[in-house]
């Protein structure tokens, strides 16, 4: 059953601009309107998204709603339909990928900016991206901005390799449908999805289909849910430039199915502090009784030790999420809360995965499952080459059972001083302290060991960067001690190949988090200067808040740290909490 604003929106004659709150049923819109539109025999719609896992979906929902549509249909990203047509226009089609675009990238900045201009390579490669997203770019002085030599630099490594960057798609073939050597697609119809992350050059490739062949055109999003800013994506200002485009008629989907009251009117409250958006009345249809809490922590232990009690006494930790704005926040979070609660890291280097701690598995690993194969990292990094390695392999049997056990209890060679034996001697002590009732002892020992005798870096590390890396090794050990019984099963808990029936909690960034949903939405970190960030536009920021508050079906906490230098984020009063 559609309600009376998507069907409204399914029915409009020709154009139409959709904007859809957080789980109001965007997706259930589009099915709909790609069948509707469907319907005659002769009509063809071509649906546009922003990732080829979204089109793929999107496709499969349509043809289940328009089962007779056959090649009627077509969709595709941006990005692909472009590649298409540049293929159909036959024109060379020769993509660069991420490496080889920053290895030119690079070129160009050695070859056209001075070491003492005082220009990061950071900034000159923001400067060329933010000339690529437009196709008609404001060319500045050189003289004043030799930023511009740079991107011409790049463009000219380009054309002398005959390759393409990912932005050339699009840009290539908007210039292409102006000059005519490129044809549009010939489609009556077209929707658009997450229209807030449109980019000029992609309102550029919609308004020639619309220019060109009078194609008539649904766009559907939400501009208060547009994070993507630092991506050049459009947001409000992307609606406001698509109705004068089209003149198209605006429906609203301001009713969720997804938050409780208790979330959805204070999170009302927060965006309507922003001047630049497209005015809503934001309501929700689900009745069920949720919560929204603020909870001050006297630092940030506290704040962890709270997110992990809860998610753990909830019995259900899979109906949780834990969000953050940066994934320095939830690296740190996810060092406390290891073995307290099973939980999955989402963007981001998983800590376990991070090189101290996988050092550190390792040699449990070793100790653990006898495998000789689980020490090469440590050996390698502790200064054996690869000879000796071999050697030691061929001692050890290394492809039979038992080659860990022959190597700790083998014959001793050499001094005590050499990595291979100082590791033998140290494994046998640990191998026993196992065995017996001194594991943990044996889980400091390890990480004393790790930092002492491993280089985990192949560059010197800044005395921070030493700091941290010890920090995350004493984590890795308090972690494993917390837990009971045996060490194998120690590590398996850590790393979640035992989960508990209720699944794992996530930890996300707020960015990370778009499009998902949970009963149980923890955002922990809330001080100003965290959220909002000073390095993003406020309004930008309360976009962000407002999509992790949003996230949350039932229950919503906002945590964060009592500290009169960073006092509360100005978003809890804003959205009318305390």
């Amino acid at each position: 059953m559609l309600n009376p604003a998507q069907l409204q929106a399914v029915r409009m004659p020709g154009h139409c601009l959709v904007t859809a709150c957080p789980g109001s049923g965007k997706t259930k819109l589009l099915e709909h309107r790609a069948a509707f539109l469907l319907e005659p025999p002769a009509n063809k719609v071509l649906a546009v998204t922003f990732t080829s896992e979204s089109a793929q979906e999107l496709e499969h929902r349509i043809r289940q709603q328009a089962p007779n549509a056959r090649n009627r249909l077509m969709t595709g990203t941006f990005h692909a339909l472009a590649k298409k047509q540049l293929q159909n226009a036959r024109k060379r089609v020769q993509l660069i990928n991420a490496m080889r675009q920053n290895d030119l990238l690079r070129r160009a900045y050695r070859d056209t900016i001075d070491a003492d201009a005082g220009i990061s390579f950071e900034d000159a490669r923001a400067f060329v991206e933010a000339m690529k997203a437009t196709v008609d770019p404001h060319l500045p002085d050189r003289r004043s901005n030799p930023k511009f030599d740079m991107f011409l630099r790049y463009e000219e490594l380009l054309e002398q390799t005959g390759s393409s960057d990912f932005a050339d798609l699009l840009l290539k073939a908007v210039r292409g449908m102006r000059d005519g050597t490129v044809a549009p697609f010939r489609t009556p119809f077209m929707l658009v999805d997450e229209f807030q992350d449109t980019d000029k050059v992609q309102l550029a490739w919609i308004a020639e289909h619309v220019n060109l062949l009078g194609t008539k055109v649904t766009v559907v999003g939400d501009d208060d849910q547009s994070i993507y800013e630092w991506r050049h994506a459009m947001g409000f200002v992307g609606f406001e430039d698509f109705r004068r485009l089209t003149d198209a008629p605006h429906v609203s989907l301001d009713t969720t199915y997804r938050c409780a009251r208790e979330i959805m009117e204070p999170a009302s409250l927060l965006i309507a502090h922003n001047e630049e958006r497209v005015v809503k009345s934001l309501t929700t249809a689900n009745t069920t009784r949720g919560s929204t809490a603020v909870k001050p922590c006297a630092d940030k232990e506290e704040e962890w030790l709270a997110i992990a009690t809860a998610i753990a006494s909830s019995g259900s930790p899979g109906d949780w999420a834990v969000l953050a704005r940066t994934n320095a926040q939830l690296e740190a979070l996810e060092q406390y809360i290891a073995g307290r609660v099973p939980t999955i890291r989402s963007g981001g280097t998983k800590f376990w995965e991070l090189r101290g701690p996988s050092v550190y598995l390792a040699i449990c690993g070793g100790l653990t499952t006898g495998n000789m194969a689980d020490l090469d990292q440590v050996l390698v990094r502790a200064g054996v080459g690869e000879s000796q390695l071999e050697a030691l392999h061929e001692e050890c049997q290394s492809r039979q059972p038992g080659a860990v056990h022959r190597f700790i209890h083998g014959a001793k060679k050499g001094s005590t001083k050499e990595p291979i034996e100082r590791l033998r001697i140290l494994m046998r002590q640990w191998s026993g302290m196992i065995a017996g009732t001194e594991i943990n002892l044996a889980l400091h020992g390890i990480a004393n060991y790790i930092k002492t005798n491993i280089k985990l870096y192949d560059k010197e590390r800044r005395a921070d960067e030493v700091a941290k890396d010890e920090s995350r090794l004493d984590s890795c050990a308090a972690a494993l001690s917390r837990l009971r019984g045996p060490l194998i099963q120690r590590v398996r808990a850590v790393l979640q190949e035992e989960r508990e029936e209720g699944g794992a909690a996530r930890l996300l960034t707020f960015h990370s988090s778009k499009g998902l949903e949970f009963p149980n939405v923890w955002i922990m970190g809330c001080e100003e200067g965290v959220i909002p960030s000073t390095n993003s536009p406020i309004e930008e920021e309360r976009r962000l808040f407002y999509v992790g508050m949003t996230r949350a079906k039932l229950n919503l906490t906002i945590s964060y740290v009592v500290d009169e230098k960073a006092p509360p984020t100005r978003f809890i009063s804003e959205a009318g909490l305390k």
